[in-house]
């Protein structure tokens, strides 16, 4: 018998009938194992996993190739499984109990590789941006945490959630840890601990002290906080991980920003995504060159001039995202104008990727600076300012006389 059945053993005999079946520790562990860094760097102790039944572990994951090749498919009530909360993705949808994910957890991961500011920067892991550019940014977002070597690990194998006593939930931590959670540590090595729990940090409070390790302690996502306290929290995160990065590689630090790394085939579309949007040419993350706009959605139309900086921006609304815009260019003010496209963008992950900026400078609301120019190569890209980062618009077919 290996640790993971020994563990799991000694739990159901604390848990009885509550106890999950070992096949969900395993599908568990393999979702984690995948996300485990090379190097550990910073390592989350928390209680993530939630209770998962047999018929939703025999659930599969449906995700295009192009954008998870490698990604492990079987289901269960765990953040590292991106069909939890992501109903649409699984071959049959659960629809007995409600699939709503650990969105709590996600706003950590993203907190670990960003300095936030305000609830808004979550909105590109959250369920108001569509579904393709969600995953793609979930995918984005672990790959950096992977990079970073932020890994999180359950204290308990048993999920908790719905919770026992709290006998029992302090029994279920220290066995766990005992069995098996003690010795994954051991082997890690992190450079730091953020015990997410007080719970958690009280059970395993001598535990922890004998690793020799830094902890640092803050409390569940869902504890009863406000929200300033619960921002609080989450700015906690990026110092710990920013220092642990910096005492291993001092003269060469800098954390990226997950900015979704993937570009989708054309045609690529996810499992329950709206049939009635419209196939676009070229597909990216970010912008997507597009044939028509859905029925009932807004059009922002701009025209670019070459003798007028080569460039045009407004004020939009993160909350119009996806934003369609109908791009056109001409020379001069009467110079033809001539049409470049149609193109979708995913305004959360432009934001993310500095690739447009809050208006006004350092403002943290919904309101943000679009801005388009053509370089001098005669391409077409989203760039906030100048001297920043920016990004192409994909050639939609019909503008090659332009370009």
């Amino acid at each position: 018998m290996n640790a993971l059945e020994e563990c799991h053993k000694q739990l159901a005999r604390l848990l009885g009938s509550d106890a999950e079946p070992l096949e969900v520790l395993r599908r568990t562990e393999e979702h984690r194992a995948y996300w485990r860094p090379e190097h550990v760097r910073v390592l989350l102790l928390a209680e993530s996993h939630v209770h998962t039944t047999p018929s939703e572990l025999a659930r599969r994951i449906v995700l295009p190739d192009s954008i998870g090749r490698d990604v492990p498919r079987g289901f269960v009530r765990l953040v590292y499984c991106l069909g939890y909360g992501e109903n649409h993705l699984l071959d049959r949808p659960i629809a007995d109990s409600k699939n709503s994910g650990t969105p709590q957890f996600w706003k950590i991961f993203y907190s670990c590789i960003n300095r936030v500011s305000t609830h808004t920067d979550f909105i590109s892991i959250l369920s108001t941006t569509p579904p393709f550019e969600r995953i793609v940014n979930k995918l984005a977002l672990l790959r950096r945490l992977k990079e970073s070597g932020v890994w999180l690990l359950d204290a308990s194998l048993a999920a908790l959630y719905p919770k026992p006593s709290p006998t029992i939930v302090t029994r279920c931590l220290r066995t766990s840890w005992d069995a098996y959670v003690g010795q994954v540590v051991r082997t890690a090595k992190p450079m730091r601990i953020v015990c997410i729990g007080i719970g958690v940090h009280s059970a395993l409070r001598d535990r922890l002290s004998g690793l020799g390790v830094p902890v640092t302690v803050v409390p569940q996502p869902n504890a009863h906080l406000d929200a300033d306290a619960h921002l609080a929290v989450f700015q906690q995160y990026y110092p710990i991980v920013l220092q642990a990065l910096q005492e291993q590689a001092p003269a060469n630090v800098q954390i990226p920003l997950p900015t979704p790394q993937f570009r989708a085939p054309t045609g690529t579309r996810l499992l329950g995504s709206p049939e009635n949007d419209t196939q676009p040419h070229q597909t990216s993350p970010l912008c997507q060159a597009m044939t028509r706009v859905p029925p009932g959605v807004r059009v922002r139309s701009w025209t670019l001039r070459q003798d007028d900086h080569a460039h045009f921006h407004n004020m939009v609304s993160l909350r119009e995202s996806p934003l369609y815009l109908e791009l056109s260019w001409r020379p001069s003010v009467s110079g033809r104008a001539r049409r470049v496209g149609l193109f979708k963008l995913n305004l959360a992950g432009l934001l993310q990727g500095q690739y447009i900026r809050h208006d006004p400078v350092g403002s943290d609301g919904v309101y943000l600076r679009l801005r388009v120019v053509r370089a001098d190569d005669g391409l077409f890209y989203i760039q906030a300012r100048g001297d920043g980062p920016r990004i192409q618009l994909p050639t939609s077919g019909e503008d090659k006389a332009i370009y």
